[in-house]
């Protein structure tokens, strides 16, 4: 018979095990919080390197993994990047390569959480697309307490409906060779037109000897200078 836990549900009489030097299989058993998995595959050397189909309770139909030493995971050796709906109709995330690797997730979120460490993704080319059918939905949004960076041989922002650029301290736009604007309707708005004192968050003038209601003459025939 299986083990008494106080809840006729939670039976192990069925339960099965099989265990190596290397590794355990079971089948039925119940975690330390009373969960029950139909399947776990353990490390015997490290018992935080597992895989377990949990069956019932909180994590009823739930599968976790762990592997302390990392996961690695390769596909796609023997395909093809073609387009598996050829048409110019269809987006990237859909017709670009043939789905080698997918992730669906029909409810709920996805998230990446890397706690110690960076996000780094490399590919021919990066299509994301944020749509909703309610007023909510269809966001992109990007925070960072540090620097944020884009660099590109052609870049393009547009909008249907509005666009804002804001600096709370400095907005900088140069155009090193050549700066076009353009606009139906253009309103220009400063708060300060001063010409003498710069702002406190631009960068101080160089003190030099001579200005235009001081002007210094240049010395001559060898003589120390003068006024």
């Amino acid at each position: 018979m299986g083990k008494p836990v106080g809840d006729a549900s939670k039976s192990t009489r069925w339960a099965w095990s099989k265990q190596t030097p290397d590794g355990v299989l079971s089948s039925g058993a119940l975690a330390e919080d009373r969960v029950k998995h139909a399947w776990q595959l353990m490390n015997a050397y490290d018992p935080r390197h597992y895989i377990v189909m949990d069956s019932d309770g909180m994590r009823k139909s739930r599968t976790t993994l762990e592997a302390p030493g990392g996961l690695h995971v390769k596909v796609g050796q023997d395909m093809e990047r073609e387009p598996s709906q050829p048409g110019p109709y269809m987006d990237g995330l859909e017709s670009r390569g043939n789905n080698t690797l997918a992730i669906q997730v029909e409810n709920g979120n996805l998230n990446i959480d890397i706690q110690n460490g960076d996000l780094n993704i490399r590919a021919r080319n990066i299509n994301m697309a944020c749509a909703d059918s309610d007023k909510d939905g269809g966001n992109f949004t990007i925070v960072s307490n540090g620097t944020v960076d884009i660099l590109g041989k052609r870049c393009k922002m547009f909008a249907l409906e509005d666009c804002t650029v804001q600096g709370t301290q400095m907005l900088r736009v140069v155009g090193y060779n050549f700066l076009k604007l353009e606009s139906g309707v253009c309103q220009m708005i400063s708060n300060s037109t001063r010409r003498g004192k710069k702002p406190d968050i631009y960068p101080q003038d160089v003190e030099v000897e001579a200005s235009y209601s001081n002007p210094v003459s240049s010395p001559k025939d060898g003589a120390p200078g003068g006024n």
